[in-house]
């Protein structure tokens, strides 16, 4: 069970599994396979006002004993959106997780629930900006450090500025970006991404557009680099990400950050 966070709500482990509710999720199980008969235009739809209430985990894998799982759900609220389509969403913390696992064994609540009341309070302090392009470029994330940033960025999905068609592939300059701090520092790197249609879906009356990503960076002179893999659904009716998964991996560690469509706090009963 995951350790809570005092008073900001329950996240339970049924969250990390990414199933969720319908309409939410990394689901890959039992949709089923349309033709893209001509060319789909891809884009956000955001208004002023709008809220996107989704929910975060990240997932350290520190070797094949040890591993730490976060989950936090964050409102993002549609602030402003300038002339050139630019929107402005202003985030805030509803609630956060966390769970340890060290040699099969979980560490107890109580051992968490100091550092976590004091995640918490750091976190909700923070004033979370990301200014998102309607073709799903990131513009920034502002108000936090680079690792908590790396969940928010995930709702920049760059998204082709052409219809796309069952084989379309189109690159993704800022991919990778993040991720070469990874790097030691006196390394020259060097960064590339792309992302290619995965197939459209029909689940349950609901369309699904599969989005795969692929990322490097490494150094021309050799050394380490860092491999990024992941997979994000689109629905091309509202305009808005489901849910996205990106992993990276750097010798024998990993790291997982995955962004998927939560209910409302309001409305949702978790546990």
């Amino acid at each position: 069970m995951i350790a809570l966070a005092l008073s900001l709500g329950l996240l339970s482990t049924s969250l990390l599994s990414c199933g969720g509710s319908r309409g939410g999720g990394l689901r890959n199980k039992g949709p089923r396979a349309l033709p893209i008969t001509e060319p789909m235009v891809l884009g956000w739809r955001l208004v002023p006002g709008d809220q996107l209430v989704y929910d975060h985990s990240v997932l350290w894998q520190s070797g094949p004993e040890e591993s730490t799982r976060r989950v936090e759900r964050w409102t993002y609220l549609v602030r402003d959106v300038d002339e050139q389509g630019i929107a402005t969403l202003e985030g805030s913390l509803n609630a956060l997780g966390v769970e340890h696992i060290l040699e099969g064994e979980v560490t107890p609540e109580p051992l968490l629930a100091l550092a976590l009341a004091e995640e918490k309070e750091r976190l909700s302090q923070d004033s979370v900006r990301v200014q998102l392009a309607m073709d799903g470029r990131l513009i920034g994330v502002t108000g936090v450090s680079w690792s908590d940033s790396l969940s928010h960025r995930l709702l920049g999905l760059q998204l082709s500025g052409e219809g796309i068609t069952e084989q379309s592939t189109w690159p993704d300059p800022v991919l990778a970006r993040p991720y070469a701090d990874l790097l030691p520092m006196s390394l020259d790197v060097e960064v590339s991404g792309s992302h290619q249609v995965g197939g459209l879906f029909d689940d349950q009356g609901e369309l699904r557009l599969s989005l795969v990503s692929e990322g490097l960076v490494r150094s021309p002179s050799g050394g380490p680099q860092v491999e990024l893999e992941g997979q994000g659904w689109w629905d091309p009716q509202t305009g808005r990400l489901v849910s996205r998964a990106l992993t990276a991996r750097i010798g024998n560690l990993s790291m997982t950050c995955l962004l998927y469509t939560s209910p409302s706090p309001r409305d949702a009963t978790l546990s």
